[in-house]
């Protein structure tokens, strides 16, 4: 799937808000909210050396925040800090950044961390309900939720990583203290910085231990070990007693660097045993992505897409999500690889370990 250009992240974000990005203006209190003596944030910090004022009313706006919105609801959560995350239920965006209310000019001001500004004027805000008006006049209700059993496992996705640069390493409370990453390797440039929580609807794909894609197709013809038809396998085999990538080998270590790595088999059975497992459908930039959540022993998730496997020219299994082990199958012209797939009868979700020829194309979800 293409990567998506910058263009695409401001009109997708235009769309989905319903709202232009707008700057401040020329107007100085614009320009610098948090100074106003009538503009509160999170950050309900008194004069007296920055420390909290247990005096202070509560700020009304810490919480969470949702508006019903058709077939994609819209949710904030602000925080005591002044800041704030925004995402859309069923679409995969995501925005971070500070938010500051007005009350002179009843102007909610959102300033977003990749540099643009949105600017809300505030109907209505009381008994715990929030109505605001876009540039273009439309109009969103949002209530304050008691707490957070209602928005399911979209606010575990959305919430899981801290902020908008990936790759993040997930604590999902594994007995082996292995931590996974958010997004695939080669899923885009390290430390790029988008506005949805995991880039996994990029889906790269590799044959076992090589460090890129092949542009020729993923058949024993172009695998860069050797054809095992004509045995001709010239690493990773009974011979040398490798069963283990190396470094050199890896992927996840090639993409990012130490200490990320592809899983091992044994740790690919314990995300597949120890995690509860979820089948979604979601629609990143008007894009479906079928998938699955693992949620962790802690309550941290991690989002793999259904991503199949490559062949020669076509993709197989697409409702399938099939990732490499780092580990070389008894068979030494085999690797084991994570299979997640949702069954047609029950609904639920099986994950089990198989074996696959070593040149067909998957993805990888590295670890450290």
């Amino acid at each position: 799937m293409k990567k998506l250009h910058s263009n695409l992240f401001v009109t997708m974000m235009v769309a989905m808000l319903g709202a232009g990005f707008a700057s401040c203006g020329d107007d100085a209190d614009d320009n610098a909210p948090k100074t106003e003596s009538n503009t509160n944030n999170g950050s309900n910090q008194s004069d007296n050396g920055g420390q909290s004022d247990e005096n202070e009313p509560a700020n009304p706006w810490v919480g969470t925040w949702r508006c019903e919105n058709n077939r994609k609801p819209l949710v904030y959560i602000f925080k005591k800090d002044g800041s704030f995350l925004y995402y859309q239920e069923n679409y995969y965006v995501r925005m971070d950044g500070s938010y500051v209310y007005n009350e002179a000019k009843e102007m909610l001001i959102l300033s977003l961390d990749n540099g643009n500004t949105i600017t809300y004027d505030v109907i209505s805000f009381a008994n715990n309900t929030l109505i605001y008006q876009t540039e273009s006049k439309d109009s969103y209700t949002f209530t304050k939720q008691k707490d957070d059993s209602a928005l399911g496992f979209y606010k575990d996705i959305y919430t899981t990583c801290p902020d908008n640069r990936h790759p993040h390493a997930i604590d999902l409370g594994l007995p082996s203290g292995i931590k996974w990453s958010c997004c695939n390797a080669l899923a885009f440039t390290p430390d790029y910085v988008v506005n949805f929580p995991t880039p996994d609807k990029v889906y790269e794909y590799v044959s076992w231990g090589e460090t890129k894609q092949n542009s020729d197709g993923y058949s024993w013809m172009y695998y860069k070990y050797g054809n095992a038809e004509k045995g001709q396998l010239r690493k990773y085999t009974d011979y040398d007693n490798k069963t283990q990538l190396e470094a050199e080998d890896d992927i996840a270590t090639t993409w990012l660097g130490t200490p990320w790595r592809t899983p091992s088999k044994a740790e690919c059975e314990e995300l597949a045993k120890m995690c509860t497992w979820t089948h979604v459908t979601l629609f990143p930039l008007y894009i479906t992505v079928e998938g699955y959540i693992a949620k962790g022993v802690n309550g941290n998730v991690v989002f793999f897409p259904a991503t199949g496997s490559k062949g020669i020219r076509s993709t197989y299994d697409e409702t399938e999500g099939c990732y490499w082990s780092s580990t070389r199958a008894e068979n030494p012209e085999e690797a084991w690889y994570l299979c997640l797939k949702q069954s047609q009868s029950t609904g639920e979700v099986t994950h089990r370990v198989f074996s696959q020829p070593r040149h067909w194309g998957l993805c990888v979800r590295p670890v450290q």
